[in-house]
């Protein structure tokens, strides 16, 4: 048999083995959309279900880290978070029918729109005149989420009572590069500890340089408010922000969420 002959015979056999992978991974997800369903079943046996968010930020990120973990790098990291996003999303959209609210400027920024389409996959994403009208869409709409430009001008709305009871619950991107993130999720997921959490604080000045922990990163938004990112699952009634608001009262500090930590993906 000549070398030709051999390298097609060979390559016929990878390919069916690919084939037979396809299958079994295409029944492996369908047995996962079954048990989403499930979930949904036992949610509609519960009458507060119905007001709860259908998205769990940090159970979400809890299974990507889990998986990365697992992952030896065959599979390239960041196809491994891709694909697992639109995997929670589509089974997020079995339990409720989720939509995010977007400004019109966000989604006119490619880089803005593709950080969206990667996270929320098969949700839908909807323009919106501007951050308030995001808030204010969102606000008595559970399954609702708004994306805004993290220092855009969204703090003033959201401070007036625009979002009702909407915190932060996520920022995007969900892979670090090392700056500070682009966009804020706004919406009405309960707040839980993934095990590397952040909370946002916002105030009118910076910390102080002695503050601990340390934070993670700051930023000025348009309307003159400082963001502030800290490590930790934080509360402002408890230690450390609890004694930093009292000793610090024109910083004027509320915490306005607590959410996952942005994923590290290892550099093979």
């Amino acid at each position: 048999m000549d070398a030709a002959r051999l390298i097609s015979q060979r390559l016929d056999e990878v390919r069916r083995a690919i084939d037979e992978i396809d299958a079994e991974l295409l029944d492996l997800l369908e047995r996962r959309f079954a048990l989403s369903r499930e979930v949904a079943a036992i949610k509609a046996l519960d009458p507060a279900a119905g007001a709860a968010s259908p998205v769990r930020p940090a159970r979400e990120q809890a299974i990507l880290r889990r998986l990365l973990e697992r992952a030896t790098g065959t599979a390239p990291p960041a196809l491994v978070v891709r694909l697992w996003r639109h995997i929670i999303s589509g089974s997020t959209l079995v339990q409720a029918p989720a939509l995010v609210r977007a400004p019109e400027s966000v989604l006119a920024d490619p880089d803005c729109r593709d950080m969206l389409r990667d996270h929320f996959g098969t949700i839908p994403v909807a323009a919106v005149a501007d951050s308030a009208a995001a808030l204010t869409a969102a606000r008595d709409r559970p399954a609702e989420i708004a994306a805004v430009r993290l220092g855009g001008d969204w703090l003033v709305p959201l401070r007036k009572g625009a979002g009702g009871e909407a915190t932060v619950i996520g920022v995007l991107p969900v892979v670090s590069d090392g700056s500070p993130p682009a966009l804020a999720l706004v919406g009405h997921a309960r707040p839980e500890p993934s095990g590397a959490d952040e909370t946002l604080v916002v105030t009118s000045g910076r910390l102080p340089r002695d503050f601990s922990p340390a934070p993670l990163w700051e930023i000025e938004t348009e309307t003159g408010e400082r963001l502030t990112s800290l490590p930790g699952f934080l509360s402002d009634a408890e230690p450390p922000l609890v004694g930093l608001k009292r000793g610090n009262e024109r910083l004027a500090l509320a915490v306005i969420g607590r959410y996952p930590s942005p994923l590290e993906l290892r550099q093979p």
